[in-house]
């Protein structure tokens, strides 16, 4: 999985987890200003939800949601 920054894309962002987590049901991403539907079924599937991953309700902007994303899936084997 990629360090989000401001200067890295959320299709960069979900094309990573594809990668890192293959047994997960990763969505197909389409349209960057959908990312808080994308960031919403990600946040509910197994592996996420279990290591405490946050829904993006409350989050300014997809950066701090990654951020938030990657801190959760941090200690993940």
């Amino acid at each position: 999985m990629i360090i989000p920054n401001k200067n890295s894309s959320f299709s960069d962002f979900m094309a990573s987890l594809i990668v890192d987590f293959p047994n997960e049901n990763i969505p197909f991403f389409k349209n960057e200003e959908e990312w808080k539907s994308y960031a919403s079924f990600l946040s509910q599937e197994n592996s996420f939800a279990k290591n405490g991953v946050p829904i993006p309700n409350g989050f300014k902007n997809r950066t701090d949601w990654e951020l938030a994303f990657f801190q959760s899936m941090a200690s993940y084997n």
